[in-house]
């Protein structure tokens, strides 16, 4: 009669344990090892075991359960070979030759030594890139450390060492950007929610625009000019580094150098605004024109112009030569689209009308 107890009461047993398992798995895929502890410095040590001492490498790749790495034979400098640490069982594969691109083969440049990245810093970075984006649910997939492009009369993975971190989750996906100490430099979250619903244009977001562009120049950033849409702000300013003018932009992940524009920035176009005045004479502060007041005089631009179907289609603020006075004046122009239709109104910084153009 206790043959069916015991019976059931081993059944009851293996279904537990076969429950706690299959938590105890899940529970474990649901990690993300190498981004936690000193996951990435104990891989660093098997590599160099593995190698058989310094190495430098061209790429490193690390996803949650192991590490992709692709390093420079120290015997046969020419030839670049790929490993694989596993965070489980802590065992490395390779080398597996690697077939370089157009990109990689100046190894010189592109190559970087290991020991110059800071790998004690993987879990504190993964927790930072999470905070600093702000996506919900968001969880690292991927972080890639390796030299970026460099654009000379060849492309070239020859630019700054940087550590790229994927944060994604099941509708989104971001990327933070680091330096190879592990200091956040920029973000880029312009394929997530918050991007789609970002308005530059209102003066909330403004003001912020103005305090990280400041910030960015020492404190008070000297431009040339603006231009201001609904998600982005151009502008061009003197570098405070080489004291050139260049062509910058200021979106929902900051300050840019705008890499493509910047041809509108040269010395030519730069005399050509300056006309017989000195550059000091023509730069502003950006701090000094109450850029918050940019949507208010975009709807008094619409009501004046009594457009009908009427967008604004750009507001910009400009310092140029009166040709009355030939004094310079700083100004906004609200450019307007109805259709076929251009209108655009002038205001000058305390918001009076200057005067209207139509086309």
């Amino acid at each position: 009669m206790q043959r069916p107890k015991l019976t059931s009461l081993l059944t009851f047993a293996l279904l537990a344990g076969a429950l706690m398992a299959c938590n105890l798995s899940q529970g474990s895929l649901g990690r993300s090892p190498m981004f936690e502890g000193s996951a990435m410095t104990d891989a660093g040590a098997a590599f160099r075991q593995k190698i058989g001492g310094p190495f430098k490498a061209l790429s490193v790749e690390i996803v949650p359960n192991s590490v992709m790495l692709r390093a420079q034979d120290p015997r046969k400098p020419g030839n670049v070979d790929e490993y694989r640490y596993w965070a489980t069982s802590h065992s490395i594969s390779g080398p597996n030759p690697v077939e370089l691109s157009s990109l990689d083969n100046n190894l010189d440049q592109t190559l970087f030594d290991f020991e110059s990245v800071n790998w004690g810093a993987t879990e504190s970075l993964a927790r930072a890139a999470i905070e600093r984006i702000q996506i919900d649910g968001g969880r690292v997939e991927k972080m890639t450390i390796e030299r970026g492009l460099a654009i000379g009369s060849l492309v070239t993975k020859s630019g700054s060492l940087t550590w790229t971190i994927e944060v994604n989750n099941s509708r989104e996906h971001a990327s933070a950007y680091a330096d190879a100490q592990g200091k956040i430099t920029r973000l880029d979250v312009s394929h997530t929610a918050r991007a789609a619903k970002f308005d530059l244009l209102t003066p909330e977001a403004l003001r912020e625009a103005v305090s990280q562009i400041d910030s960015e120049f020492g404190g008070h950033a000297l431009i040339m000019d603006i231009g201001l849409r609904d998600k982005a702000l151009y502008f061009k300013a003197r570098n405070p580094t080489t004291k050139e003018i260049s062509q910058y932009f200021y979106d929902i992940n900051g300050v840019h150098n705008d890499v493509i524009l910047d041809i509108g920035a040269t010395d030519q176009d730069v005399r050509k605004i300056q006309g017989g005045h000195k550059l000091e004479e023509i730069l502003f502060e950006l701090d000094s024109i109450g850029i918050e007041q940019a949507p208010e005089l975009g709807r008094k631009a619409m009501q004046r112009l009594g457009l009908e179907n009427a967008r604004i289609s750009s507001i910009k603020v400009r310092r140029e030569e009166m040709a009355q006075t030939k004094k310079l004046m700083t100004f906004w122009e609200v450019n307007c689209q109805a259709g076929r239709k251009w209108a655009t109104v002038f205001y000058d910084l305390n918001g009076k009308e200057l005067g209207t153009e139509t086309s």
